[in-house]
């Protein structure tokens, strides 16, 4: 059987980690992230509007969590999925519930509050097939406000907050298309998983080819109805057009409280169109 290659995550920090500790045998992984990540912090807090060092700063926190093997490795099985969900848009709200709820809480130094605040904070990585580069991705949110960490050592990494994105949405830039399909992918991938729990699979692909293999990993399968969606075009198919994940919030659905489902487009004169009635509601809560 063929290997397939999976893209590398935050490669740039494991090979200043490798070159350090090659340098300093004895240095403990401790040792070795707190003179970079101090060195990193210092540098951001005295030019806190330099988003590379705000960035180099937030990969090296993703780093930590990834050399503690806490953060999950997401393989898409199909690379097909992974382009449908970077080109479906998304409702932001939805994700902050499920930060809500899988995130863990730290405390973080913001330049905004001049101080430490508390905030909840999920990270993950999404590796595709036959993608040299992959992304890793950190949540965080506090206050209701959303700040979502991408890092990718090809294109480097940034920032973006869910006003960032709408405003994104309706530029033509290419820098700015890529950050959309970067957010929609990481925000879709977490919302994919919580709507279908069955297409989630423990473990590596078995025809993986990696040198170093993470502890914490999942492989991630199509569903039947994004297969249809992968069939009729994929990532230029029509029926991503108005579709995208939701999660039910208010108290009002009791039974459906909690849970996310995908709303798919319909097309009325060949437009799509997403149909969210209250009449469709109702009928998901007498199931």
């Amino acid at each position: 059987m063929k290997k397939v290659k999976y893209g590398s995550v935050l490669k740039m920090c494991w090979n200043q980690y490798f070159d350090f500790k090659n340098k300093f045998p004895y240095a403990s992984a401790a040792d070795i992230y707190t003179v970079i990540h101090d060195k990193y912090e210092a540098a951001y807090k005295h030019d806190p509007d330099n988003g590379s060092k705000m960035i180099s700063l937030r990969a090296w926190e993703l780093w930590l969590s990834d050399y503690k093997k806490e953060f999950l490795h997401v393989f898409f099985l199909d690379k097909k999925l992974k382009e449908v969900l970077e080109n479906m848009r998304i409702k932001v709200n939805s994700v902050k519930d499920f930060v809500k709820v899988n995130g863990k809480k730290e405390i973080m130094w913001s330049d905004t509050y001049h101080g430490n605040i508390e905030v909840f904070v999920y990270c993950f990585a999404v590796r595709a097939p036959d993608e040299e580069y992959s992304y890793a991705f950190k949540f965080m949110l506090y206050d209701n406000h959303l700040i979502t960490i991408c890092c990718k050592d090809d294109t480097g990494g940034f920032e973006i907050t869910d006003d960032a994105y709408k405003i994104f949405l309706r530029s033509k830039e290419d820098n700015a298309k890529l950050k959309v399909k970067a957010f929609q992918l990481c925000v879709n991938t977490v919302l994919y998983m919580d709507c279908y729990p069955e297409c989630i699979i423990e473990g590596i692909p078995e025809n993986i080819n990696a040198n170093v293999l993470p502890e914490k990993t999942c492989k991630l399968s199509p569903s039947e109805d994004i297969k249809q969606i992968i069939r009729s075009g994929g990532e230029k198919s029509p029926y991503i057009k108005g579709t995208y994940f939701m999660t039910f919030r208010d108290e009002r659905y009791t039974k459906m409280r909690g849970k996310t489902i995908r709303l798919k487009a319909k097309f009325i004169k060949g437009k799509a169109v997403t149909a969210k009635t209250a009449d469709d509601f109702s009928k998901l809560e007498s199931i």
